[in-house]
């Protein structure tokens, strides 16, 4: 479910949340209505969840990006939607964590998949690691 989907039906009851920050801040301060839109979204993400941990078994889920903030409304409701949706052996052995990038996550993780896509050319056109004689040969 995406942040401006949760903000749209907290708009219905609200007209104070217009961003995420807002949303998990309202619901944080126990604010009713957005500790529920929270906890619904917690349990459509856990069901999502519960397909992708039959499916590929992860070791760890990570709770990141614009309502990580809410983390300890989320994840009791995730948490329960995987157990239930889940086989037995992929929820028992999946963790949920919170992401500890914060803003830069998707930065770093750019960051990242471009030096794991270059670090072999980087090897193979370095004039004096290996390969070197190879690449002095073709020159």
């Amino acid at each position: 479910m995406s942040v401006p989907a949760l903000l749209d039906q907290l708009g219905s009851r609200h007209d104070g949340a217009r961003t995420a920050q807002d949303m998990v801040r309202s619901a944080l301060d126990g604010d009713r209505a957005g500790v529920r839109v929270l906890a619904d979204a917690g349990q459509r993400i856990g069901a999502a969840v519960a397909i992708i941990c039959n499916l590929v078994n992860p070791d760890r889920v990570i709770i990141g990006g614009e309502l990580s903030a809410a983390y300890d409304i989320l994840v009791p409701s995730l948490r329960t939607a995987l157990e239930r949706d889940a086989l037995p052996f992929a929820s028992a052995q999946v963790t949920v964590c919170r992401g500890q990038l914060g803003d830069r996550a998707v930065a770093l993780g750019s960051v990242a998949a471009v030096l794991h896509s270059t670090s072999g050319f980087l090897r193979r056109s370095r004039p004096d690691g290996p390969g070197a004689e190879q690449n002095a040969a073709m020159r």
